[in-house]
């Protein structure tokens, strides 16, 4: 006896039957398809997951992309470039057409090192100072740092050295005054009592008797404070004042 026909017997009904279901494959398959369509959204889950616990220690850990790693390193490579110093200008020779040898002659090295010059300038043709020494030395202390050829121009070539190496783009930087500074003395190196007795014995140890008699020195700076001095070192040489050294 079939479920059906106990079914028939409870309901005592013997021409009672159940309905039958419609097209009952197609039911089946799509099941299958449900089925099919959640097992693959399960796995497709399961990959986002792995990935993102991948991605997340190397985010951590700052490792730069390609790009961001090259992109700083060219900046600051152009960066040193227009940071990169000027070369210093050349020097004319000896015996050229604008400075002739008998105003500008070839400096000569110090007798004795004392650490104040690397240079001393030649005796040859030097005057000892007179009447117009000091206002001959005040214009060249204000032509001074105007340009590096004019500069060239008023100063003895045993300083061109320190000329040249101080030149930077757009001008000489050695003789850029502060404000409220002034000439506090101006007269014979040998006789000035403002210039320091160690100043006076290396150019003589240095430089000889003939230089020191012939030097004028200018003392610049603010007042009231001597340690703020400069002492601005000048020759006279065939009727040409030039600038030799500054402490």
């Amino acid at each position: 006896m079939t479920g059906e026909d106990r079914l028939r017997e409870l309901m005592r009904d013997p021409g009672w039957s159940l309905p039958a279901w419609p097209d009952a494959q197609a039911r089946v398959r799509r099941a299958a398809r449900r089925q099919r369509l959640i097992a693959a959204s399960a796995v497709a889950a399961g990959a986002l997951v792995i990935a993102a616990a991948a991605l997340v220690p190397v985010a951590l850990n700052g490792t730069a992309s390609p790009p961001a790693a090259i992109g700083p390193k060219q900046k600051t490579a152009q960066a040193s470039a227009r940071s990169s110093p000027s070369r210093p200008p050349a020097v004319p020779s000896v015996g050229s057409a604008d400075f002739p040898a008998r105003i500008y002659p070839p400096a000569v090295t110090p007798r004795f090192a004392t650490g104040a010059l690397s240079l001393c300038p030649d005796p040859a043709g030097l005057e000892a100072p007179g009447p117009a020494t000091p206002a001959a030395a005040r214009r060249v202390l204000h032509q001074l740092g105007t340009g590096f050829r004019k500069d060239l121009r008023v100063s003895d070539r045993s300083v061109w050295p320190l000329l040249a190496s101080s030149w930077q783009h757009g001008g000489i930087r050695l003789f850029t005054w502060p404000e409220r500074t002034s000439v506090r003395y101006s007269g014979p190196l040998q006789s000035s009592p403002g210039v320091p007795a160690a100043v006076k014995h290396a150019i003589v140890a240095g430089c000889g008797s003939r230089v020191a008699l012939a030097t004028w020195v200018i003392v610049y700076g603010p007042a009231g404070n001597p340690a703020l001095h400069s002492d601005i070192l000048f020759i006279t040489r065939r009727g040409h004042m030039l600038f030799y050294s500054a402490d």
